[in-house]
């Protein structure tokens, strides 16, 4: 439909501004109006940077009425994308976290790129490069330590005592498919596993937990999850598309739009898994603050579920046993914690502990 201006900065933030319609255009070249001139994009930082690796956020401009001014009956719309909590953003192609919460950090150095004309990665040449782990609460030679990064590396999740890479590289041939790693700091019958996926899918968010890893695949929308030796615990649809995962211990929380939204602001919805139980403990909409998208989701060092808008308002998710004020109508409502100063432009969420954000 309309024509579309795609405005960015080198640091990866971005806006996406609807283009003067004809008419506008001819009152401009006879001088009858002025251009409008590009909004902030919400989520960056002031000098222009993008403030962390989270969500980025699609803000579609005002659109532009006969005389080129800015018609205020057309709302601006923000678009939620995917992310990876406590990962920084694809832009840095040198070196990036892949993960980063109470478990430690994972980080990805690039190395020279390798154009293998087999292997295709998002429609371009594959690059090789090298992983570096560090756990917190590991001692000895396994605290700190370097892996090959495999073909198609996207993303990475850190748990208790392992890690997690996910790749995206496929072949002509159909001998390489989408594909979980995952690496023990303390191996008890070997160092890794590899887990393959069906022809097809693509991973889009990953989490992994004390015995678990859980991917989210497209195009079927399917929630994955298995052991950490690669054995099926579960495979669930989702009704929309995932917006991301985090993982500790045995719970899951995932996150995703809801279907059928076509609102100016994002509609996203929740659910929260114990693995080992195989149950559901929680689900519903994920409240959002006026104009703001998901920026962060994670859990405390208590086992209690949070989030955090581009706004800036740190909410947790109310479980019985979890401590939750009195005011919580019932177990799994949202209820707000923080509001940070600045919106919390410039942090960048890794773990929560002790009633602070880290």
């Amino acid at each position: 439909g309309d024509s579309i201006i795609a405005v960015g900065t080198e640091k990866g933030s971005w806006a996406r501004l609807l283009a003067p319609s004809p008419d506008a255009l001819k009152a401009l070249r006879s001088g009858g109006g002025s251009p409008t001139k590009s909004p902030q994009t919400e989520g960056a930082a002031a000098d222009g940077s993008a403030a962390d690796g989270s969500a980025d956020v699609e803000l579609a401009g005002a659109a532009t009425g006969p005389d080129g001014a800015a018609d205020e009956n057309v709302p601006q719309t923000f678009e939620q994308l995917p992310f990876q909590p406590g990962a920084t953003g694809t832009n840095q192609q040198k070196r990036r976290y892949l993960a980063w919460n109470d478990y430690g950090s994972l980080k990805f150095f690039a190395g020279k790129s390798s154009s293998v004309g087999q292997v295709v990665v998002a429609g371009k040449s594959s690059g090789v490069g090298q992983v570096s782990v560090e756990y917190s609460r590991e001692r000895g030679r396994s605290a700190v330590r370097e892996f090959k990064a495999p073909l198609g590396l996207e993303m990475g999740a850190i748990g208790p005592g392992m890690f997690a890479l996910a790749s995206n590289a496929t072949s002509k041939n159909g001998n390489l498919k989408p594909r979980i790693n995952v690496y023990l700091a303390s191996p008890w019958v070997k160092p890794s596993f590899e887990h393959a996926l069906p022809t097809g899918e693509r991973i889009e968010a990953l989490a992994a937990g004390r015995a678990f890893v859980a991917v989210c695949t497209s195009p079927s929308r399917l929630l994955r999850i298995h052991t950490l030796a690669g054995l099926p615990l579960g495979t669930l649809a989702m009704s929309g598309a995932v917006v991301c995962l985090a993982g500790y211990e045995d719970l899951l929380l995932c996150i995703s739009q809801e279907p059928g939204a076509s609102n100016a602001e994002p509609a996203l919805e929740f659910a929260l898994y114990g693995v080992a139980a195989k149950e559901r403990l929680a689900q519903g909409s994920l409240p959002l603050s006026p104009s703001s998208t998901l920026r962060w989701a994670g859990f405390s060092a208590e086992a209690m579920p949070l989030t955090l808008d581009s706004s800036g308002v740190l909410r947790a998710l109310a479980l019985s046993g979890c401590g939750a004020p009195l005011l919580a109508p019932s177990a799994g409502e949202w209820l707000p914690m923080a509001s940070l100063e600045d919106r919390g432009r410039r942090l960048w969420p890794a773990r929560a502990e002790g009633g602070a954000l880290l």
